[in-house]
């Protein structure tokens, strides 16, 4: 039995190195990270793996005060620290402000019967930065330009090889079950859940996801269901929201959204099917389905206010 569980320990700590690493000491010199603030990973791209002679190029993710994802700050920078011997070089900072990170950097979980994920990701521009491990072994620093690899090598040492447990507490975390993390751009820049496979019209993609509602986010005690709402997203900019669905503080649902062709020019207009749940207060009724209609103008979505009262049918 003695031998088993020291099997099963010492199993655990090669799959999982987490929990074990968090105490590991962090020389500030070889990462950009400054003094009093927290290293969530920074990564050397460091292929003779001999860490003590490295003096190149590293990606960090640095942060503080970041207790919850409106708290605080987190940046990544990229450039040649210190090694103790001269001030560090930054060449690319994001966000150039010290800001909390909500909306800006989002930790992606996945876990299904083929593989299980995680990836730190951010999008400054046209460009999807993501630290990103598939089945533990190990993190890759990947840059994506229009869904294609630009970028891609192994995050070695010196620095801190995986992402810190702080780091989950501090930024926003998405749980997509089975569902596998994307390599595309489209939506995963916003860092929601998406209520509706994304559609293109044009370089514009429409995304439609769930969001956290004011009345959630005050909430103690029970846990309010999601709103909807839709986004804008094109590569070189960042996402804009454009509509937020009604909310009846109860569920909410796409049914459908397509884009439709409306005139002889060619224009087409995007049709979305919400539909709502009754609340329980109301008097006995079946649900609300409304219709939004929205067009494209200057590569962003906008909501036509007269076809959406034009076609919205209220109830059903």
């Amino acid at each position: 039995m003695k031998k088993i569980l020291i099997v099963c320990l010492a199993i655990g700590s090669f799959v999982n190195p987490k929990p074990w690493a968090k105490d590991r000491y962090v020389d500030k010199n070889s990462t950009l990270c400054e003094k009093g603030e927290d290293v969530y990973i920074s990564c050397a791209f460091n292929s003779s793996l001999d860490q003590d002679n490295y003096l190149g190029k590293v990606a960090s993710i640095c942060a503080k005060n970041n207790t919850s994802p409106d708290s605080g700050y987190v940046q990544y920078r990229f450039g040649k620290p210190s090694y103790g011997v001269g001030p560090a070089r930054i060449e690319l900072q994001y966000p150039e402000q010290k800001i909390p990170p909500k909306g800006i950097f989002t930790i992606y979980n996945s876990s299904n019967s083929e593989s299980t994920g995680v990836a730190l990701r951010f999008a400054p521009g046209e460009y999807l930065y993501s630290f990103e491990s598939l089945n533990s072994f190990g993190y890759n620093v990947v840059a994506r330009k229009q869904d294609k690899k630009v970028f891609n090598k192994n995050c070695d040492l010196p620095g801190l090889d995986y992402l810190t447990d702080d780091a989950y507490q501090g930024i926003q975390t998405v749980e997509l079950g089975t569902t596998k993390i994307s390599d595309a751009y489209k939506c995963s820049s916003i860092g929601l859940r998406e209520a509706y496979s994304s559609m293109d019209v044009e370089r514009v993609n429409a995304c439609i996801v769930y969001t956290k509602t004011d009345l959630q986010a005050n909430a103690k005690l029970t846990r309010k269901p999601d709103g909807i709402s839709l986004y804008s997203v094109i590569p070189s900019e960042s996402p804009k929201l454009v509509y937020e669905f009604p909310y009846l503080d109860t569920e909410g649902v796409i049914t459908d959204a397509f884009f439709l062709p409306v005139d002889d020019g060619g224009e087409e207009l995007l049709f979305v099917i919400h539909r709502m749940e009754i609340p329980r207060e109301w008097d006995p009724a079946s649900d609300i389905y409304d219709v939004s209609v929205f067009r494209l103008e200057a590569d962003t979505l906008l909501l036509d206010k007269k076809l959406t009262r034009f076609f919205s049918f209220g109830w059903r």
